[in-house]
């Protein structure tokens, strides 16, 4: 399971990074069902939010 939620946060991390998406549009591209449950994911995988992230990293 860590492997698959691995796999996920990096594509995610890319997706923010390199797209204009939509946090929610993210979320279901890398297979989870809600925005709320991804961003939940995301910040105890990262220590940070989705959109905080997108912030602090895109250039």
């Amino acid at each position: 399971m860590e492997m698959l939620t691995e796999i996920r946060m990096n594509a995610a991390k890319k997706y923010l990074l390199r797209t204009d998406k939509s946090v929610e549009e993210i979320a279901r591209l890398v297979g989870y069902s809600t925005d709320v449950y991804f961003s939940g994911q995301f910040r105890k995988h990262e220590g940070i939010s989705p959109s905080y992230y997108r912030k602090q990293y895109k250039s």
